[in-house]
């Protein structure tokens, strides 16, 4: 494979795509999941986390490397999520918590909320494009459950980076299981955060999972039992482990 060489083509994405069809389809939606969308999101979210086989095999930086190297630390990030999310006005004290950094936790979760806004239509997440102008005793309860969903997310996403394996292919593995989780969440209006995704070997997420990850897993990685355990133990407990 290239560098410049697509991880996916129009082939090998249309299996990933009729699983989420399916998946949309359990939770209510009668429309089926946007081809060019998805092509272009899967592409973004490998090219981001720099999946490629070279460094696959030789090591090297990796996002993990650079997680690593923020300052705050992962520890410190998950901190400020979990303290945030939990007081009276969490966006007002995630601004006090995260300010004079780059990227600040509130960026984080402005970042990622626009994404949101982006993907789902419609979604409660157009209401929230721009914090910076929101005040937290001002919003609806919808409001406010989305961007405690968010700040969860990120809360939960820190908490396993910080802790890391200090196998570089195992970081990027389980690095994309955690990006193809928020993407898969994304694109099937799941009800809940990605960490909610069901574990059981027989999910549809579990599938979606195996056959995502064959441009980067062994084959002996990929089998639904093996992509069920790493999942489960990525995202930890969780009452959401069935179909």
């Amino acid at each position: 494979m290239t560098a410049d060489a697509p991880l996916f083509d129009p082939d090998a994405l249309e299996p990933l795509a009729r699983i989420m069809d399916r998946a949309r389809s359990d939770n209510g939606l009668r429309t089926k999941v946007q081809r060019a969308e998805l092509s272009a999101d899967v592409a973004d979210l490998f090219r981001d986390i720099s999946v490629r086989d070279a460094p696959l095999k030789q090591g090297g930086s990796t996002p993990w490397d650079r997680i690593a190297e923020e300052t705050p630390t992962p520890t410190r990030r998950y901190k400020i999520f979990a303290k945030a999310r939990t007081a009276d006005d969490p966006l007002r004290t995630l601004r006090t918590l995260s300010e004079d950094r780059s990227p600040s936790e509130f960026h984080l979760l402005q970042a990622r909320i626009k994404s949101f806004a982006r993907s789902r239509r419609p979604s409660i997440e157009k209401s929230l494009v721009d914090l910076k102008t929101v005040v937290w005793g001002e919003l609806s309860a919808e409001q406010h459950a989305t961007i405690y969903k968010h700040m969860s997310h990120l809360e939960t996403f820190y908490y396993h980076t910080q802790k890391r394996n200090t196998d570089p292919v195992e970081n990027q593995i389980n690095l994309a299981v955690h990006a193809l989780a928020d993407l898969f969440a994304r694109h099937t209006h799941f009800d809940g955060i990605p960490s909610d995704l069901p574990s059981a070997a027989t999910s549809r997420f579990v599938l979606f999972l195996c056959l995502a990850l064959r441009p980067i897993a062994s084959p002996t990685k990929l089998s639904l039992d093996a992509v069920a355990m790493r999942w489960r133990r990525l995202k930890g407990p969780s009452e959401s482990d069935q179909d």
